[in-house]
């Protein structure tokens, strides 16, 4: 963490969320461009008033002072409260991984620091009774979601090589009279944003009175999309639906290997998306382009960022490609030579580039292998789990109003978690499927050879409520979800490569 002058004016970083639940807080971190909550922690409420007298209109030291007198902390001039306010920070930063904290006002723009202040006028309004409080770091199960990952449609029109997507067709969809009831409920519960993703979703029929909804509603949404959409088009969701950023998938500089990697048999398509950004920008929506690094498209990696540049994107993404459970070839995978050369060609572009965030690099081999420890026991039985979102402070939708586990399995009524057709979000959201999927399954649903059969029930329990398996990697894995998560100490399989 860095250090402060006492005189500096500070004010807690824009990007940070704050929500009071019955026990206790919740932080987390809202982006700029998909609004997509993230590095959720669970507060004391002390902790979200002492970030919040960090408001932009005093000093370090008047914050450690009113720190002071806020919390009743005893006047002692043997006592520095700015070292106390330090370590506070510096502690919270390490346990929420959120950085930084709070920033100079320096660094903030005039607009966003009135936004900032005006967002939670009233620190007091997060007290919660000292009786009341009940704070477990690691327990993430909110009162209700903060994002909704809508899979629109899971149809497409393309055929990515490197898709991930089951795209196992559900041909029911949730009508726009229901969904606006379903918008409603999550806009009066906290919800934050919505991801609209597939497939495609711009292959529902009516996405546009959709988007619409969403808008009216308050509700926040990002837009993925390979689809060509006209200016008209562009121009109505703009200024009808507040569509203000939209992320285009486009893999290379060269049309014939954007044809080849899609999969599809129009000629023009390249020209098309490259008219398509030029139409977004003139419109006024921001636009977000990424690729997936392939042995197909790596060679050209400088030419693809220098047309992006030229074009004035100033977000970008490459990620390298990894293996899915749904379709893989080995050919997909970058030589270890174009992965070398392609990160060496991110370095130099951010170098030559610092006003255009570029999130790529580092390419190399990367692999699934067991986790491995001498003696498995409480302290290490869980260090490389991380803690799954689902039903805790997520929300993935299906395109017939259920809601599912995790959009990458493919459809199966085991991985159903509610219907938003016909329960309300609360019943949804604390229901028995709900509950089910947050507690530990009977032992019996397990295969024979599985190691979930015989853990000690202290592991088990902890695994299933805190953590829950990742059933998607364990579906890459066995074709299946009936045995422990991949990172589980006890469970062994052959080493693979994944990217």
């Amino acid at each position: 963490m860095q250090n402060f002058n006492p005189n500096q004016k500070l004010i807690y970083n824009p990007e940070l969320r704050f929500r009071k639940e019955e026990h206790r807080c919740v932080a987390y971190t809202i982006d700029d461009f998909f609004y997509s909550p993230d590095k959720v922690s669970i507060l004391l409420p002390q902790e979200v008033i002492m970030l919040l007298l960090f408001d932009g209109e005093h000093t370090f030291s008047e914050v450690a002072s009113n720190m002071a007198y806020v919390f009743g902390m005893e006047s002692n001039d043997e006592v520095d409260y700015n070292k106390v306010l330090f370590n506070s920070l510096e502690a919270l930063e390490k346990r929420t991984n959120i950085q930084p904290l709070v920033m100079d006002i320096a660094e903030v723009e005039a607009s966003l620091i009135k936004q900032t202040q005006d967002r939670y006028n009233d620190p007091s309004a997060f007290i919660i009774p000292k009786e009341k409080i009940i704070f477990d770091p690691r327990d993430l199960r909110l009162s209700a979601p903060l994002s909704v990952n809508y899979n629109v449609m899971t149809s497409c029109g393309f055929k990515c090589k490197y898709c991930y997507h089951p795209l196992v067709p559900v041909k029911e969809l949730i009508s726009l009279k229901r969904l606006s009831i379903v918008f409603k409920e999550l806009k009066e519960t906290g919800c934050e944003s919505f991801m609209l993703t597939g497939g495609d979703p711009m292959l529902r029929p009516d996405i546009d009175e959709l988007m619409q909804s969403l808008y009216e509603h308050g509700l926040l949404y990002s837009l993925s999309t390979k689809s060509i959409i006209s200016e008209d088009r562009i121009k109505k969701l703009h200024e009808k639906a507040g569509l203000r950023g939209m992320q285009i998938s486009l893999d290379a500089a060269d049309g014939k290997i954007v044809k080849n990697v899609l999969g599809i048999t129009d000629d023009e398509y390249f020209s098309k998306a490259i008219q398509m950004i030029k139409n977004l920008q003139k419109h006024g929506i921001e636009v977000r382009v990424k690729a997936v690094l392939t042995s197909y498209n790596a060679d050209g990696l400088a030419d693809y960022l220098n047309l992006l540049n030229d074009l004035g994107i100033r977000r970008m993404q490459v990620v390298q490609y990894g293996r899915s459970g749904t379709r893989h070839t080995d050919d997909l995978y970058p030589s270890d030579e174009q992965m070398k050369r392609a990160s060496e060609v991110v370095r130099q572009f951010k170098e030559e580039h610092k006003d255009v965030e570029l999130t790529a690099g580092g390419f190399e081999k990367a692999y699934d292998e067991p986790v491995v420890v001498e003696k498995v026991t409480k302290e290490n039985i869980f260090e490389k789990r991380a803690i799954c979102n689902a039903g805790r402070f997520s929300l993935t939708l299906m395109p017939n109003g259920e809601v599912f586990i995790c959009e990458q399995l493919p459809y199966d009524k085991r991985y159903v978690l509610g219907d938003l057709k016909t329960q309300s979000l609360a019943e949804c959201w604390n229901g028995e499927l709900m509950q089910k999927w947050l507690n530990p399954p009977e032992r019996n649903i397990f295969a024979e050879n599985s190691p979930c059969k015989t853990c000690p029930e202290e592991y088990y329990n902890e695994c299933h409520k805190v953590y829950s398996r990742c059933l998607r990697f364990i579906y890459e894995h066995t074709g299946d979800t009936l045995t422990a998560d991949i990172k589980c100490p006890r469970y062994h399989f052959e080493k693979r490569r994944i990217t």
